[in-house]
């Protein structure tokens, strides 16, 4: 490190070299930077120093490169601001060094030799890179530019230092920066791409685009972004890069195409940026068709939900209706002889009964609202004893074939619906092939796993019985499988069916917990497949309620609750028929009131579940807690209220379905009034 006393004349604001005015008139001996020439060169003229520093300094000042000024001897005459700052050193001191002291000391020879070679005459030499020396004696790469010039007949040289340092700092950071930026283009899993809005030629293409279209990249790079439109993509695509600016606002839906010819749904998002003094635009993209596929599953879902709600509520209207209708019409029937020419007339209004009964009953069962008569059964032993009568039902020129799993394939659910919905799914696959073909029916044990859940969407992970029913019929487009669930949907001819099976189907099975799932291709056939939780426990034999007349009645008081006035006034006829001291409310205050009046109390309460104000269990707990053992028989068109809110068919209640033959309520309040219930 090079320093040397400096009296306070020499004081200058640090950064800043001493700029003189050569039009001033001012004593030249008082000057400064002459005055420190004169001591540093005894041996040159003061009238020459002066002329060179008035002359150079002006000039000098202003550059705002570091710029040196040496003389013939290699002493340091001028040295600006800037060159102060590159080498570390206060206003003044690098005055009158010697040039060598600023270079390493192994190249001072070298650099010595060379710079008494440079004189006038000599081209300027620029962009040399050589090691440099700051005065606290830290080396630092430099960039060197030589100059000679002649003043007052001696020849003078300018040095102008560029410190490398910085710009090798700067130029390390921005290396790193892209390679950075270059690795996350490369390793980014979202296909991406830059390419030219003049052209749409690609210009380069990251790992995953070269994974996901199946194109390498030179095949890429001799390609256009429209090559990977489908054709019906492509008006869209160029009036979309024909916008000014940025191209694409946020994200785009499109349709990609792969190497192999087929179709995705894509996202794109468009980013315009400038590259060696051109326009590119960086494209990312995301798959999004298996979102799409489960957004579509989710409307669906939806969809079902909401008209399965529809359904449910006017099935469940419609049976309050058909309560009374077939009620009363079994009344009249039961009063009148065969031979009378009113019988058969009552016998067709009950028989028109039946079938609406029927009709409100799959309107129920897809809106997932009728009544289950839940119980361990074994799945396999419920399609062998149904395998004589499918095999009527499908006719002879369809082969018929089942594959049943081994073991027990135990399910929880209603037998007589799951019956149900194999007849469905049969009667379905044999409407497939009007000319023949073949029909399995397989179950099996499986296990479904957290993926097939997130492909399925409502599916819960874990054991299940499945029950497949294939046929090698005419298949379905896309456009029909996302409507083959929807009640009324059918494409038989007019007058062919109801369009209610497969609907059926569905809320049959999504009411017991399961899920039910259809593949099929034009031409290829269909399968349903059918997906039951898998259960453990004792198998029972599904008992179904007797019907016939002739039950035995009673003296008993019974308190009914009905809000339809044509159920309650059956319910009354038949039980005072049968003899029992009837009490009737339509709602659950006014039942309560004609309960707790009763001098001795009442013996039985049947009520509605669903009424306007406080239904029917709330009324069956306030009646319970004056009469802790009296019983209850529940009425509703609904499974929903009457099973799995209020757990009907598992408590101390009996439960009765709408609608229901007097038979049928008079035998349920005899049981229930003996001490038996109905499960």
């Amino acid at each position: 490190m090079h320093s040397r006393a400096r009296g306070s004349e020499d004081a200058t604001p640090e950064g800043e070299g001493p700029v003189v005015d050569p039009s001033a008139d001012a004593d030249p001996v008082s000057d400064p930077d002459i005055e420190r020439a004169e001591r540093a060169r005894p041996s040159v003229a003061v009238d020459e120093v002066r002329s060179a520093a008035l002359t150079l300094r002006g000039f000098v000042g202003a550059v705002p490169t570091a710029t040196l000024v040496v003389g013939a001897d290699g002493r340091i005459l001028l040295a600006n601001g800037e060159a102060e700052r590159t080498f570390r050193a206060a206003a003044g001191e690098l005055d009158g060094l010697e040039i060598e002291a600023l270079v390493p000391t192994e190249a001072r020879r070298r650099h010595r030799v060379s710079r008494q070679g440079f004189g006038p005459g000599r081209r300027p030499m620029a962009g040399r890179r050589l090691e440099a020396v700051r005065l606290d004696g830290v080396p630092f790469p430099a960039e060197v530019g030589l100059g000679s010039v002649t003043i007052e007949g001696r020849p003078l040289v300018v040095v102008a230092v560029s410190d490398l340092a910085e710009r090798e700092r700067a130029e390390t950071v921005l290396r790193k920066s892209e390679e950075r930026y270059r690795h996350l283009f490369e390793h980014n899993p979202q296909p991406m791409w830059v390419y030219d809005p003049e052209t749409l030629r690609f210009l380069d293409v990251n790992d995953a685009a070269v994974s996901i279209y199946g194109y390498d990249r030179a095949e890429f790079l001799a390609m256009t972004i429209l090559d990977i439109r489908p054709a019906e993509e492509i008006p869209a695509t160029l009036e979309a890069v024909a916008r000014p600016g940025e191209g694409y606002r946020g994200t785009m839906p499109s349709r990609h195409r792969r190497r192999d010819g087929t179709v995705f749904d894509v996202e794109i998002s468009t980013h315009a940026f400038e590259v060696e003094g051109g326009l590119a635009r960086l494209v990312s993209v995301a798959d999004v068709t298996e979102r799409r596929r489960l957004e579509e599953q989710l409307r669906q879902s939806q969809k079902m939900e909401a008209v399965g709600r529809l359904a449910g509520g006017v099935a469940h209207d419609f049976n309050n209706l058909l309560t009374a209708i077939n009620g009363y019409a079994e009344l009249i029937r039961t009063q009148l002889a065969d031979d009378d020419p009113l019988a058969a007339d009552v016998d067709e209004i009950r028989r028109a009964g039946e079938r609406a009964a029927g009709l409100t009953r799959q309107l129920l069962a897809f809106g997932r609202r009728q009544v289950l008569a839940a119980q361990v059964f074994d799945l396999d032993e419920l399609v062998a004893n149904l395998e004589a009568m499918l095999r009527r039902v499908i006719g002879e020129d369809i082969e018929f074939a089942t594959v049943l799993g081994a073991g027990q394939a135990l399910v929880r659910g209603d037998p007589s619906q799951i019956e149900n919905v194999v007849v469905n799914l049969v009667v379905n696959a044999r409407d497939a092939m009007p000319g023949g073909g073949r029909l399995t029916i397989e179950t099996r044990r499986v296990e479904l796993d957290g993926a097939y859940a997130v492909d399925h969407l409502g599916t819960e992970p874990g054991p299940y019985v499945m029950l497949a029913v294939t046929d090698t019929g005419h298949g379905m487009a896309p456009d029909v499988l996302s409507h083959v669930f929807e009640p009324f949907f059918t494409t038989k001819p007019a007058g062919r069916g109801t369009g209610l099976g497969l609907s059926t189907v569905y809320g049959i099975v999504t009411q017991t917990g399961g899920q039910v799932w259809v593949y099929s291709e034009p031409g290829l056939g269909s399968t349903f497949k059918v997906y039951l939780p898998a259960a453990a426990g004792e198998v029972r034999t599904f008992r179904r309620l007797e019907t016939t007349l002739g039950v035995p009645g009673g003296s008993e008081t019974v308190l009914v609750v009905e809000d339809e006035a044509a159920v309650l006034s059956l319910a009354e006829t038949v039980l005072r028929r049968q003899g029992y001291r009837v009490l009737i409310a339509r709602d659950a205050a006014s039942g309560a009131r004609l309960a707790e009046g009763e001098p001795g109390g009442i013996d039985l309460l049947v009520t509605d579940v669903v009424m306007p104000g406080e239904g029917g269990p709330e009324l069956a707990s306030r009646l319970q807690r004056r009469w802790p053992e009296l019983p209850v028989i529940f009425m509703s068109g609904y499974a929903e209220e009457a099973v799995v809110r209020h757990g009907m068919l598992d408590g101390a209640a009996a439960f009765l379905s709408k609608p229901f033959d007097p038979a049928v309520l008079a035998r349920r309040v005899r049981d229930v009034l003996d001490g038996g219930k109905m499960q």
